[in-house]
């Protein structure tokens, strides 16, 4: 619940209606902890913004700049609205090394991938170039390149290495909680089970539903290991025995080496590129 409206002016004003898509992304800037909300706004009959809950997860603290904070009164100003940059608008994004980006999308019915979402984006000052009064560009560095939905219906693969595990424990979580048996496989690669994050949990989560499988490899598994499906590391022939077909989408994280390597390995079998999805996570080395 935020207990505030858009000043008179606002381009969001008459937007937030009962039943809108709503996107919300919380930073706190002095821990640069960063979590984004996905959802729709309800009417409670109080007159707040409040918002119906969809999806919530966090992000990694990459390219979020540490800054602390004081209170200040509020003093809204009037809105404008322009169709070009100023000089002072222009020398104020120059010096940013932060902004906001906020993208939506409904079409008829009902789907997963509806909704809106708002994005951070950051880096060294300058790292937004100005073309023209009208026009900017900005580098999507890795990090800032999140896995933000899941397709539908289709068949779901996630794989990971190494500490890239995080992010695919979030999807997961959200797949296992879907009606239906969407197909999905789960493969992680680990040195052995000392280097295995959040093995038990991914576990407890494929058991809630039908048509989840796991599989977990271990370059160098110790002799007390166990909870391991193969012996080895994520490779071409380990996709053939687990994966028929090329319909689903594959979601990437881990080491570059991995991510390049498999998804070489995936167009070279058929998998169109758009359904290839890599997000860079963690340490660059391999494993």
């Amino acid at each position: 619940m935020i207990d505030a409206k858009p000043v008179p002016g606002d381009a969001l004003v008459g937007a937030l209606r009962a039943g809108a898509d709503l996107g919300l992304l919380g930073i706190e800037f002095s821990t640069r902890r960063r979590n984004r909300l996905s959802g729709r706004v309800a009417d409670d009959g109080t007159g707040a913004l409040v918002c119906r809950v969809d999806q919530s997860f966090g992000n990694c603290p990459q390219y979020i700049h540490e800054r602390g904070w004081r209170r200040v009164e509020p003093e809204p100003g009037t809105p404008k609205r322009t169709t070009r940059l100023t000089q002072g608008q222009r020398a104020w994004v120059a010096s940013a090394d932060t902004f906001f980006l906020a993208s939506g999308y409904r079409g008829e019915g009902e789907s997963p991938t509806f909704g809106m979402d708002a994005s951070h984006r950051g880096g060294n000052p300058g790292f937004v170039c100005i073309r023209s009064a009208t026009q900017l560009v900005f580098p999507d560095y890795a990090g800032n390149n999140h896995f933000n939905t899941i397709c539908s219906d289709c068949p779901v693969v996630l794989m990971s290495a190494g500490v890239g595990v995080t992010p695919m424990v979030s999807m997961l979580h959200a797949l296992a909680e879907e009606e239906g048996e969407r197909p999905v496989l789960f493969v992680h690669g680990a040195r052995d089970g000392r280097h295995h994050p959040f093995a038990q949990e991914v576990r407890a989560i494929a058991g809630k539903r039908e048509g989840i499988r796991v599989h977990v490899a271990y370059s160098r598994p110790r002799p007390e290991d166990e909870g391991c499906d193969g012996v080895g590391r994520i490779d071409g022939a380990l996709l053939a025995r687990l994966v028929a077909g090329s319909e689903a989408h594959y979601f990437l994280c881990g080491p570059p080496r991995f991510m390049a390597d498999l998804g070489a390995e995936l167009e070279r079998r058929g998998v169109p590129a758009t359904r290839i999805h890599t997000e860079s996570f963690g340490p660059t080395g391999g494993r």
